[in-house]
C-alpha cells in the first residue's frame, strides 16, 4: 500500500524522498514571524534542512513529535503481538470433516482468500492471505494470560501455536517461513494530535488501539481528512483555532476512546462463543450505524455547525457504548458449552440494514436525523442483548425496548441457535489433505 501511495503522489507532483531519515525537528511557536518550522533530513548521504509552515508527523511507531513533545499517554491495555509470513495459502476448509461446515461457503477455495480469527482465552490468532502466494499468521495475546516471553521468538511462537492452535501449527510445518516480527505493548495514546502552533500528528504516530477489528485504516482516513481540512483552510487565511480544538477532541475523546473501550479487559473472554458473537453483533451495529455513516459523509463531518448539533446524540451513544463494554468486561460466568455452533449474525436483518444504509447520500438534515434514529435503534439492540445476558441491569437503568420485530430477529438468528447448540457433541476431528 505504501509503495503504491508513494507512486501515486509523485504523479500528483509531490516531492517524495524515500529512504530518508529525519534527524531533527525544530518547531517555532506559531511558526515564528515567517510561519516556518524546520525539519532536517538525511537523504542520499547528505543533510537537508527544509522550512515549512506546517509539519505533519506520519512517522508511525517512530512517533517523532509525540516523543519529542512528551505527549505520550499510558493505556492500561498490555497486549503483545508476534507474526510471521509463509510461502503458501492456508485452506482452512480442510479443518473439518463436517460437510455442513464446508458447505457454508459457496466454493472450497473461498476460505483460502478470507481472513480468519482463531480465538481462545486471552488471545486470538489471525490468518490473513496476502498476494502473491503468501499468508500472514499472527498471535495477539494478553500479557497477563500469555506472557510475551512465551512467543517472542520464532521457535517459541511455533511451540505456542502447537499448544494453543494445533491445526494452524500443523499447517505451518508444511510451509517455508519468510520472516518473523514481534511488537510488545502496541497500544499507545496521545494527549494532542492537532495544534494551533501549526503541527499535526496522524495515524499510529499519534494513537493506536488494537488490531482485532482493524480500525487503523479508518483512523488514518478520518485523521487525514481533518489534517487536510485544517491546513487548506489555514493557507486560505481562515481562522482554524475552533476547528483544531473540535477535531482534536473528536479524534481522541470520541474515536480513540470509543474504540479503546472495546478491548480493555476483554481478552480473557475471547473463547466464549456467546461473548464473541454478541460482541460482534454490537460492534457491527454501532460501527455501521454511527462510525460508518460519518465516514461516508466527510463533507458534513467537516461542518462544525452541523457536528455541534449531532454531538448530543454522539454523547448519548458514547454513554450507551460504555455501558455495553462494561457488561462485556464483567461478563457473567454462565457455564454454558456449545457444540457445532454456527451463528450468522447478519441474519438479524435490522442490524444488517445499517450496513447497506450507511453509504446512502444524506443532506445535512437527513444525516442529523439518521444519527439520532440510529442511536435509538442501538438502544434497542442493547436492550435485546442485556435482556438475554444481564436482565437485572435493565431494572435501574432502562433502555428503549426492542421492537417486536427486532426481538423476533434476535430470537430466531441468535437465541434459538445458541439454545439448540447446547447439547454436548464430540468436537470435530481435524483432518489434513
Amino acid at each position: 500500500f505504501e509503495n503504491k501511495l508513494g507512486e501515486m503522489i509523485r504523479t500528483l507532483g509531490v516531492t517524495f524522498w524515500d529512504g530518508s531519515k529525519i534527524t531533527d525537528i525544530h518547531l517555532n511557536d506559531h511558526g515564528n514571524d515567517h510561519g516556518q518550522h524546520t525539519v532536517t533530513v538525511d537523504h542520499d548521504g547528505s543533510a537537508h534542512t527544509i522550512a515549512a509552515r506546517w509539519v505533519i508527523d506520519a512517522s508511525g511507531r517512530a512517533a517523532l513529535l509525540r516523543r519529542q513533545l512528551g505527549l505520550s499517554e499510558e493505556v492500561s491495555h498490555h497486549i503483545n503481538a508476534a507474526w510471521l509470513r509463509v510461502n503458501q495459502r492456508f485452506n482452512t476448509n480442510l479443518w473439518s470433516r463436517k460437510l455442513a461446515w464446508r458447505r457454508r461457503v459457496d466454493s472450497s477455495v473461498v476460505r483460502i482468500f478470507a481472513t480468519s480469527h482463531l480465538c481462545g482465552p486471552g488471545y486470538w490468532v489471525w490468518i490473513i492471505p496476502l498476494a502473491p502466494e503468501t499468508t500472514s499468521i499472527g498471535i495477539v495475546a494478553d500479557e497477563r494470560l500469555h506472557p510475551s516471553g512465551t512467543f517472542n521468538k520464532l521457535d517459541r511462537a511455533l511451540e505456542w501455536l502447537r499448544s494453543h492452535e494445533p491445526q494452524c501449527a500443523q499447517m505451518l510445518d508444511q510451509t517455508q517461513i519468510q520472516d518473523f516480527k514481534v511488537l510488545r505493548n502496541y497500544t499507545n495514546s496521545c494527549r494532542q494530535v492537532y495544534s494551533t502552533d501549526q503541527w499535526c500528528i496522524t495515524g499510529v504516530a499519534g494513537a493506536f488501539t488494537d488490531p482485532l477489528y482493524s480500525p487503523g485504516s479508518e483512523f488514518i482516513a478520518m485523521s487525514n481528512t481533518f489534517v487536510t481540512d485544517i491546513i487548506t483552510r489555514s493557507l486560505d487565511g481562515e481562522a482554524v483555532e475552533e476547528r483544531i480544538s473540535f477535531y482534536d477532541r473528536f479524534v481522541l475523546d470520541f474515536m480513540f476512546s470509543t474504540s479503546m473501550q472495546e478491548y480493555l479487559g476483554q481478552y480473557p473472554n475471547l473463547n466464549d462463543p456467546l461473548f464473541i458473537t454478541l460482541k460482534e453483533v454490537w460492534h457491527a451495529a454501532w460501527y455501521w450505524g454511527i462510525w460508518g455513516v460519518l465516514i461516508h459523509h466527510p463533507k458534513q463531518l467537516r461542518n462544525l455547525a452541523l457536528m455541534s448539533e449531532i454531538e448530543p446524540d454522539l454523547e448519548r451513544f458514547s454513554a450507551l457504548h460504555l455501558r455495553m463494554q462494561e457488561m462485556f468486561r464483567n461478563w457473567p460466568v454462565h457455564g454454558r458449552t456449545y457444540s457445532n455452533l454456527f451463528v450468522d449474525y447478519l441474519a438479524v436483518d435490522s442490524v444488517f440494514h445499517l450496513h447497506t444504509a450507511m453509504i446512502d447520500p444524506l443532506t445535512d438534515g437527513e444525516l442529523r436525523e439518521q444519527i439520532a434514529r440510529n442511536v435509538t435503534f442501538l438502544e434497542m439492540v442493547a436492550h435485546a442483548i442485556l435482556a438475554y445476558v444481564q436482565p437485572e441491569s435493565l431494572l435501574d437503568a432502562p433502555l428503549t425496548p426492542a421492537t417486536p420485530e427486532l426481538a423476533a430477529e434476535f430470537k430466531t438468528a441468535l437465541w434459538d441457535v445458541f439454545e439448540a447448540s447446547r447439547q454436548k457433541v464430540p468436537p470435530d476431528t481435524p483432518v489434513f489433505a
